[in-house]
């Protein structure tokens, strides 16, 4: 990280891969860096992202054990309940739940670039806010 610093640039904060420095935010992750001045970040976005593999595999779950009770419970009746069929589309049912709940992501938005991070820190964002407060009113 210490390689990416500008002369006389200071981290001020972190919170995982981001930093907000005296000058600007990087990401520094195993498979991107990128860099935003405070000048150029235009919006900041933080909400619900749905969560597609526990869609896909909720989804898949309940209507497989659907079929299956619905079309074939007289062949599997020697092999499973149909309770525990039911049981499984339910799980699937959740599993579908939770991707469209999804995760909490937070996007900074600017002349030609997003700088995305999973999850929210408030402390992180109030420190960043203020380093680019003090930035435009210097």
């Amino acid at each position: 990280m210490k390689d990416f610093l500008l002369k006389n640039e200071k981290v001020v904060a972190e919170w995982k891969s981001l930093k907000a420095t005296n000058k600007r935010l990087i990401k520094d992750s195993l498979l991107e860096f990128q860099e935003a001045p405070y000048d150029s970040i235009t919006s900041i976005y933080v909400g619900r992202k749905l969560n597609l593999k526990f869609v896909a595999y909720g989804a898949l779950i309940a209507v497989t054990s659907a079929v299956v009770y619905l079309f074939l419970s007289d062949l599997i009746s020697q092999f499973v309940d149909a309770v525990v069929l039911l049981y499984i589309m339910i799980f699937g049912l959740i599993i579908l739940g939770a991707g469209l709940y999804g995760n909490v992501s937070t996007k900074f938005y600017g002349n030609g670039f997003v700088i995305e991070e999973r999850g929210k820190s408030e402390d992180f964002l109030r420190l960043l806010m203020r380093q680019k407060y003090e930035k435009r009113h210097k």
